[in-house]
């Protein structure tokens, strides 16, 4: 991981396995959402909304991404999005610089088995 990607992971406060992980381990928990998704694992809005948390921290090191680890997450955004009706309305709160555009993985309505 680069020092850029853990002083951002640092000053985002994340979870010490999650800075440790470093961007491996953020596309290995981001796969997994998405075939969480894939598979309509039963969950909490709770739960599924703090794993599409994952994509907002992926956001944020994405220029610091190999060219390898840039297709990997663009082949996984694309799954998810195969896999989501998009939304007009967000699933969180937006400031006025995120919008569906810039942050579209919170677009979506929330898929039925999430409870």
């Amino acid at each position: 991981m680069t020092n850029k990607a853990g002083e951002y992971l640092h000053q985002r406060g994340v979870a010490p396995h999650v800075i440790q992980g470093g961007i491996p381990g953020l596309l290995n928990a981001w796969q997994a959402f998405v075939e969480s998704v894939e598979s309509k694992i039963p969950t909490t809005s709770f739960e599924y909304l703090n794993d599409l948390d994952v994509r907002e921290i992926l956001q944020g090191v994405q220029s610091q991404l190999t060219p390898d680890q840039s297709k990997r997450l663009d082949a996984l955004d694309q799954e998810f999005r195969s896999l989501v009706q998009p939304s007009e309305v967000p699933l969180v709160a937006m400031n006025e610089h995120q919008d569906g555009r810039s942050h579209w993985w919170y677009f979506h309505s929330l898929p039925a088995f999430v409870s």
